[in-house]
């Protein structure tokens, strides 16, 4: 007996979900429902695609200021050492490329 294929399947970003959704539909499988789609940041077409598709979201812009303090604190000699570990809130936006695992 097989292994059991996978029902949903996440991408770390924008150009791996295009991948992703290209390859679902070249081996004739449909989203949500043969396996659901989450992709990483919201780019701007998501909405639009057929389904719509659902992603994990975050703040662009205070990512690029929190990495752009950082490193001048960097360059400045303020900070030494290793670097740190940053996280920053995301969020879920539930669209239609996801759905519970049917039988």
């Amino acid at each position: 007996a097989g292994a059991e294929p996978p029902t949903a399947a996440f991408a770390a970003n924008n150009l791996m979900t295009i991948g992703l959704l290209r390859a679902l539909r070249d081996l004739g499988l449909s989203v949500p429902r043969a396996v659901s789609v989450v992709g990483f940041d919201d780019h701007a077409l998501a909405d639009l695609l057929d389904p719509p598709l659902s992603v994990v979201d975050r703040d662009v812009e205070n990512q690029g200021a929190v990495a752009m303090r950082m490193l001048l604190a960097r360059l400045s000699g303020e900070v030494t050492g290793p670097g740190r570990t940053v996280r920053l809130d995301t969020r879920l936006l539930r669209r239609s490329s996801t759905a519970r695992p049917g039988p």
